[in-house]
């Protein structure tokens, strides 16, 4: 598809990331492949944690309209990202290997963040700033109708959870996207000191909205120069990175912990897609008033997942681990799933084969419908 063919022909979608520290070099393998698909227009994204990141990277190459520099830009951010030299190597191995050796016995160790000299924060702003010209995306410099950027944090203080907005989204301002924001999505408690926006401090987006979802439909509408915005995205696509299923149960102590942290970092991400499915049902279903239907349309909901096989062989320590090894491998088969998922967008039955699983492409539980929702 060339540059010059209208964008009605393309097809518009938004996307979110979930988190997931190191495991997220995925969800960069994934970003370049849809941002090599001409085929796809990209009206909006989000993320929390490592996927914020990549979602940062991935936007940043959309506003200068070059989806190569965002490609680019995500292939070195992760490099870069990687430990290098056989001392660093060698101390990270190390590192985690004592880790999963104590998990497996049974044994929590840890530390508080506020009491090691070292304030890991610094590296990882530098990291960012290496590969993101900051000062280039105020929000009075960008184009209102390119492509927003939205990023999920915890406020430490209330509670609530927080979204970093790129653009005026429901009538919510826009928010500078600077280093500290998407720090501020990253804070893992136990690696990073709370992160502070404002008069505000943050932790990880995780134990909020991993990814945020429901305002990134609104977020994907096209902007008009006059009267309201344009109609919802078509699609929405996931792009998942904790497992939804295991096929045991979990026994020994770090198994346990392991199936823990998934479940608890699919639980809000459940829900938002829970609420999008129960709207697609109103919407085709004409239960909602004649005004709300002129604005809103059913979605479909998409997901890209690792393969059985590689998110089996994960556990919580590799969420730390950022050898080259494993970045590559997860970067790799990032782009081999995006390869397939492009390859089933084109088959006869490319809503069952991309739809999340248990739902149907709508978002909402296919029959059996579970007891616990009745």
């Amino acid at each position: 598809m060339t540059e010059n063919e209208p964008h009605e022909q393309r097809r518009r979608v938004v996307v979110a990331c979930q988190g997931g520290g190191s495991q997220t070099a995925f969800t960069a393998g994934v970003l370049t492949e849809l941002l090599a698909d001409r085929s796809v227009e990209i009206r909006a994204l989000s993320g929390t944690s490592g996927g914020a990141v990549c979602a940062l990277l991935a936007w940043y190459g959309l506003l200068t309209h070059r989806p190569e520099d965002g490609i680019r830009r995500l292939e070195d951010f992760w490099e870069d990202n990687t430990t290098h030299g056989f001392y660093e190597n060698l101390l990270q191995a190390v590192t985690v290997a004592s880790v999963r050796t104590v998990a497996e016995l049974g044994i929590t160790v840890e530390f508080s963040p506020y009491n090691i000299p070292f304030d890991a924060r610094q590296q990882f702003l530098q990291l960012l700033e290496r590969h993101v010209p900051f000062d280039d995306i105020h929000p009075d410099a960008l184009d209102p109708s390119g492509p927003r950027l939205l990023i999920g944090a915890t406020d430490v203080l209330s509670g609530r959870f927080r979204v970093f907005r790129s653009h005026v989204v429901n009538g919510y301002p826009a928010d500078r996207i600077a280093g500290t924001v998407i720090l501020a999505s990253s804070a893992v408690p136990t690696l990073f000191r709370a992160v502070r926006v404002g008069e505000d401090v943050y932790w990880d987006g995780v134990y909020a909205q991993n990814p945020p979802i429901r305002e990134l439909v609104d977020a994907g509408r096209p902007v008009a120069p006059q009267g309201p915005d344009g109609p919802p995205p078509e699609e929405l696509w996931v792009i998942q990175i904790d497992p939804d299923q295991r096929s045991g149960v979990p026994m020994a102590v770090d198994a346990i912990r392991d199936r823990r942290t998934e479940l608890s970092a699919n639980i809000s991400y459940q829900q938002e897609i829970f609420t999008i499915g129960h709207v697609n049902k109103l919407i085709q279903e004409r239960l909602l008033t004649a005004r709300a239907l002129t604005r809103y349309r059913p979605i479909k909901i998409r997901v890209i997942t690792m393969s059985d096989a590689v998110a089996s062989g994960l556990d919580w320590e590799s969420k730390l681990v950022r050898s080259p090894g494993l970045i590559h491998r997860l970067f790799a088969h990032g782009k081999e799933r995006a390869r397939l998922f492009r390859h089933l967008l084109d088959s006869p039955d490319a809503d069952e084969a991309t739809a999340l699983r248990d739902r149907n492409i709508w978002g909402q539980w296919t029959a059996p419908v579970p007891p616990y929702l009745g």
